[in-house]
């Protein structure tokens, strides 16, 4: 039974290392990334579509601004997916590591 509740511990602590980038203006979104990035250390954003440069801008507001010297950008990876519609949407996932 104890192998089960630490899967179940892993997979809570990964959805904490993640956040959606969404149509709150995008100081607010890095505030709220930095204050989940001080906890864990670790975060992943991501955004589809129209808010690619948004999430963009929040990790250089993360690493350039808020945390210079104390943060970088571990990886950095850029997708697509075809919407039902046919149209191609772009999505970008930015993981941010905090560093001392």
């Amino acid at each position: 039974m104890l192998p089960d509740i630490s899967i179940e511990k892993q997979m809570d602590h990964i959805d904490q290392n993640t956040f959606s980038i969404n149509d709150n203006p995008v100081m607010h979104n890095a505030l709220e990334v930095l204050s989940i990035l001080q906890k864990t250390r670790k975060i992943t954003i991501s955004g589809q579509g129209d808010l690619c440069p948004n999430t963009v801008a929040v990790a250089n507001i993360i690493t350039e601004n808020l945390l210079t010297g104390h943060s970088k950008t571990e990886k950095i990876t850029v997708d697509g997916k075809i919407s039902s519609d046919g149209y191609m949407v772009p999505m970008i996932k930015i993981t941010i590591v905090k560093i001392d």
